[in-house]
């Protein structure tokens, strides 16, 4: 089974799209997260980029 979630949200005056898919590969979970910026590579440049994903007591950034 496969699921995906798309929340676009309104940050810093800009807007960001952020997608989170988690499927099974095999016997083993799989997960993957994009985030996105949405307007021009001029404005893009302007910003830094980090997704962090954390769970009992442990992250990953």
């Amino acid at each position: 089974m496969i699921t995906q979630l798309l929340t676009v949200f309104h940050c810093f005056g800009q807007y960001f799209c952020l997608h989170f898919e988690s499927f099974q590969l095999g016997m083993a979970p799989v997960y993957m997260a994009f985030l996105r910026f949405v307007g021009d590579e001029t404005e893009a440049r302007n910003y830094t980029y980090s997704l962090e994903v954390g769970g009992n007591g442990r992250k990953i950034i």
